[in-house]
């Protein structure tokens, strides 16, 4: 088998085997020996150039200080020192025992100490230099290596040169290799700025074990040991962080003296500057920008709000003359009709066609009461009125046809969607039974209570009269509906009022007007505290009273309005309620009123809504109505009888007893100051004509008389509301010529209920001024106009206030004023800290203080500050302050401090603290 041998070739950079037989191996192999005697000549003739030996140094050493000695210098390795290698060492530590033996010398003929011979220094510095750990120790120790820094003169003189050779000193000292280089004045930034990145994060491996004073292996037990151990480390990391601070210094110097830094700086600052002043450029374009296109924006408001105006105006200024237009020919109409003696020939005929007059000025609009008036003018009266009277009834018949299909249609239509089906089942969960559980039990378990939610539910269904089974979920989003929306409010009112209502509606009373009809009074006011104020004020407006009508009237308005009412659903109390607040909340300006309206009433239709509030005013207008029918009856006091058909005296009577016993009361009530204060205070003996004690005994007085005499013109109505119904067939036949006197001495009538209302006005007036308290508002007469268009079923009863009001309630809000001002006030304060950076290490930080210092305001009260470093040698101030929130704001103060665009740079809140 061949045997092979790896020859190593000068001109190959890997190794070949060759077989030891043949010419190739023979000339490898001599080529090879004599490259590697030449090598080996050449080497040996560098190393005896670097070696040099100090005999009278080596002859003067001491063996017992063998630690101050120079080991480089003792093994002829003075001039490579740390650049040597391993193999210089020992072949150095050859030459020098085979020179230095104390076995040569002495073969030699010298003179030989075994004891105190230098050649035990040798041996000891070959065993420091030899091993790598003590070799690293007594390098870093080197005494040739110099620990200076570069002179002033010589930084003056030749900068990059001077700092170029003490950081090439230092750099043996790295433990990253391919430390950067320190360069010259053509260096580039970021080669610069890598340069004393390096050597500002400088991590050295020298360390300062040789200088130990005591080996701890010279230790007698362990606890010297450890002692001796414990001194010398404390030793070497005091002297490794001189180390540190030493290379610092020296990289500080140089930082502080380069001149490319400062123009490094200078060029910083100048494009800081120029972004800065490209930054307030855009800002000032963007502002200006932003003014145009809000003038522009509020221009063309101005603009669209002036031809709204103009629209709104021209639409009002239509209406104006539409109604204006359409009252003049209902007038006409009337006129026209009254003239001819309504077309009857008997009273029932004339009766009947007076109602049929109405009923075609409700139906009819101005183009055909305009057509309808003229063909009465040109043509035939009589027939032109009759045709109009059977185009009114087919026009109220065709509503009612539709208003029943679309009710028919809600009442039995499927559901379409699943959503009507979830807010059916939403209103029917949530009665006012479970709201006031609900709240009742959101308070009685409050926030923290463990599985609240379900606690809360639990309670709603075990405490519910019905079968409530509501979840956490429905519980957590009712109370978040309640929470945020008003429809709780509005809710929570009507449950309160419930009580009364319900006793208004158990008030109520039906009327028999004849044997086969009965008409019900609805409540149409929405303020049960309206309809009190107005009863105790207006003495003519007489409440709960229904207008009798003859047969033929009953049968109309039976075919009229009980056909609509039987087909529509009855509105509950909770429907009414909702339907008067949601007429409240949202005005006529509101758009898709009557949709939002619809939507606040569960089950209801936008149709629904409009439907009732039409009915509503009906019932006003045949209220309003039967107030103006009412002294139509009145016979003159002159022609006394006791006939049915001349009960006038009667109610006119009645009036003139309330006249007269209301008078009776005002007089006391008018009397001067002194006979009232006289009054009040000897209360004993006061006469039927004079008034009692306490205010409210008087106002008392008055109301029961006003209630006495309403109450027996009720009586007095009733009676002859039942002679007139005995017997509905007896017509009296000179019913018209009544009817022209009674209108005469209804204008009499109308006189004296106003002086009436005069009188009584004039006595509260007197009583709150003597009382002290604010004057009620005075009350205006209702009008009683024939046009209805434009009443408001839900209109507040507030009117003008009189001087004497005002003037006590200004007085009052004057003092509750001064009594508020004289109490404590919560301040509400913040304490801030607040950072602001320089532009650079040359900012003047003193004087950018005192820039910040001089920004006062109401409010704003400065503290401590102080300097903060960055990096760099860049420090940032720290400034502390309290302000009053409602004085100052924050943004405010920080674009005060940042107007210093000399000194500030930016502005950060590093703590805000509320007092």
């Amino acid at each position: 088998m061949a045997e092979f041998v790896e020859i190593e070739c000068s001109f190959l950079t890997a190794r070949r085997k060759v077989q030891r037989v043949g010419n190739a191996y023979l000339n490898a192999k001599k080529k090879f020996h004599s490259e590697h005697i030449e090598r080996s000549e050449s080497e040996e003739k560098l190393f005896a150039d670097e070696f040099v030996v100090d005999i009278n140094y080596l002859k003067s050493l001491d063996p017992k200080e063998w630690k101050d000695q120079d080991h480089y210098a003792v093994l002829g390795l003075g001039k490579l020192r740390f650049e040597a290698t391993d193999d210089d060492i020992r072949r150095a530590y050859r030459k020098m025992v085979l020179q230095h033996h104390p076995d040569k010398r002495k073969a030699k003929g010298e003179d030989v100490k075994t004891d105190d011979d230098y050649f035990t220094c040798i041996t000891k510095a070959y065993e420091t230099l030899g091993t790598p750990k003590t070799r690293r120790s007594f390098d870093s120790v080197d005494p040739e290596f110099d620990d200076s820094f570069p002179t002033q003169a010589d930084i003056d003189n030749n900068f990059y040169k001077s700092f170029q050779k003490y950081f090439n000193l230092n750099s043996r000292w790295s433990e990253k290799k391919g430390v950067p280089s320190f360069g010259d004045e053509n260096s580039v930034r970021e080669d610069v700025e890598r340069f004393y990145s390096f050597w500002y994060d400088f991590k050295s491996w020298r360390e300062f074990s040789y200088l130990d004073e005591e080996d701890k292996e010279k230790g007698q037990d362990r606890d010297e040991r450890r002692w001796i151990e414990k001194e010398n480390k404390a030793a070497r990391i005091k002297r490794k962080k001189e180390e540190m601070m030493r290379i610092r210094a020296l990289v500080d110097l140089a930082y502080n003296n380069d001149k490319r830094i400062q123009k490094f700086k200078n060029e910083e600052k100048e494009r800081k500057l120029a972004a800065k002043r490209a930054k307030m450029d855009a800002v000032q374009a963007q502002k200006a920008e932003h003014e145009r296109a809000i003038r522009e924006a509020q221009l063309a408001k101005e603009r669209a709000e002036k031809a709204e105006q103009k629209r709104i105006e021209q639409i009002r200024i239509e209406k104006e003359q539409m109604k204006k237009a359409l009252k003049k020919e209902r007038k006409l109409l009337r006129d026209k009709a009254k003239e001819s003696k309504y077309f009857g020939n008997n009273d029932k005929d004339v009766l009947k066609n007076m109602e049929g007059v109405e009923k075609i000025c409700e139906t009819f609009n101005i183009s055909e009461l305009q057509e309808l008036n003229k063909k009465m003018v040109e043509k035939s009266a009589r027939d032109s009125f009759f045709a109009a009277l059977k185009q009114a009834d087919l026009k109220i018949k065709a509503d009612l046809d539709e208003i029943n299909q679309l009710q028919n249609k809600n009442r039995t239509g499927p559901v379409k969607t699943e959503n009507i089906v979830k807010e059916v089942k939403k209103a029917e969960l949530w009665s006012n039974e479970n709201v006031q559980l609900l709240i009742k039990a959101v308070n009685l378990f409050p926030a923290g209570t463990s599985q609240r939610w379900d606690v809360i539910a639990s309670f709603i269904n075990q405490h519910s009269s019905g079968n409530s089974n509501v979840s956490a979920r429905d519980v957590l989003n009712k109370a978040k509906a309640l929470q945020n929306s008003d429809f709780s409010k509005s809710s929570l009112k009507t449950q309160a009022n419930a009580s009364a209502y319900e006793s208004f509606e158990k008030s109520k009373k039906d009327v028999v007007v004849s044997s086969d009809i009965t008409v019900n009074s609805e409540v149409t006011s929405t303020d049960s505290n309206s309809d009190t104020k107005e009863n105790q004020t207006n003495g003519n407006n007489i409440s709960n009273c229904s207008k009798s009508t003859t047969p033929g009237n009953a049968n109309s308005m039976k075919s009229s309005k009980s056909s609509s009412a039987a087909t529509t659903k009855t509105w509950t109390k909770e429907e009414q309620a909702l339907l008067e607040q949601a007429i409240k909340t949202y005005p006529i300006s509101t758009p898709d009123r009557w949709d939002r309206i619809a939507e606040c009433i569960p089950n209801r239709t936008k149709k629904d809504c409009l439907r009732r509030v039409k009915e509503l005013v009906e019932l006003v207008n045949s209220k309003k109505e039967a107030q103006q029918a009412i002294p139509k009856y009145f016979a003159p006091l002159d022609k006394p009888s006791s006939t049915p058909s001349n009960f006038g005296n009667l109610k006119l009577s009645t009036l003139y007893l309330l006249v007269n016993s209301t008078s009776s009361v005002l007089q006391g009530l008018t009397r001067s100051p002194l006979s009232f204060a006289h009054s009040k205070s000897s209360p004993s003996a006061v006469s039927n004509m004079s008034l009692i004690d306490s205010p409210l005994s008087r106002k008392s007085l008055l109301v029961s008389e006003i209630a006495k005499a309403r109450e027996h013109i009720k009586n007095s109505l009733e009676k002859m509301d039942g002679i007139s119904c005995v017997d509905a067939t007896i017509v009296p036949s000179n019913l018209l010529e009544r009817i022209q006197l009674l209108e005469e001495e209804n204008a009499n009538l109308k006189q004296i209920i106003s002086k009436l209302n005069d009188l009584s006005i004039d006595s509260q007036k007197r009583i709150t001024a003597l009382e002290g308290l604010v004057t009620c508002s005075k009350p205006v007469a209702q009008s009683l106009t024939e046009d209805d268009d434009g009443v408001d079923l839900f209109a507040s009863d507030s009117d003008e206030e009189s001087e004497e009001a005002a003037r006590i309630r200004e007085e009052r809000l004057a003092a509750y004023a001064a009594k508020k001002s004289k109490k404590p006030v919560l301040i509400a304060k913040s304490s801030l800290v607040l950072d602001v950076k320089p532009w650079d290490d040359e900012t003047d930080l003193q004087e950018m203080e005192n820039l910040i210092r001089k920004i006062s305001a109401d409010g704003l009260l400065w503290g401590a500050s102080k300097l903060v470093p960055v990096a760099f040698g860049i420090s940032k101030l720290s400034i502390s302050c309290v302000v009053e929130d409602d004085k100052v704001s924050i943004d405010w103060l920080t674009e005060e401090i940042e107007k210093n665009e000399e000194f500030v740079q930016s502005v950060d809140v590093a703590a805000f603290n509320k007092i």
